[in-house]
């Protein structure tokens, strides 16, 4: 999920495809998808960042879940907006469902190396499609 001003839908559509193309290349059982707000979240208080990404979570909570669509964090999005997204949903469907996004605090079920996750990722997608490319 990315807030930022300058977030467009062609930029989101854009972000979309690459996650596909990364899942495929790896053999993760995932597709791919995107989402953002187009907002200067650092002109926003605490309390209006958080009504924003319940807010958020509202409009798309019938798309998203463990099981259709995980949410991770992106441009000026966090571990604290994640929880706000995780705890929202988790109200929203009556029970805990901390398997809905990443990147949240490890204290709601966040994984240790989420930080490095994203450079640990490119590494991957780039050492395979080297191996790849040797046998073409």
């Amino acid at each position: 999920v990315r807030y930022h001003p300058n977030v467009s839908l062609d930029e989101v559509q854009s972000l979309a495809f690459w996650m596909t193309f990364k899942c495929a290349l790896l053999d993760l059982p995932f597709g791919g998808a995107k989402g953002g707000i187009t907002v200067d979240a650092k002109s926003l208080s605490k309390a209006e960042l958080e009504r924003l990404s319940r807010g958020y979570i509202e409009a798309i909570a019938d798309a998203i879940g463990p099981d259709t669509d995980i949410l991770a964090p992106d441009a000026y999005t966090n571990a604290m907006v994640m929880g706000w997204m995780m705890d929202h949903y988790s109200i929203i469907q009556r029970k805990i469902l901390p398997g809905v996004v990443t990147g949240k605090p490890l204290g709601m079920g966040g994984s240790q190396g989420r930080n490095t996750a994203t450079a640990s990722g490119a590494f991957d997608v780039i050492k395979t499609i080297c191996k790849k490319l040797e046998y073409v």
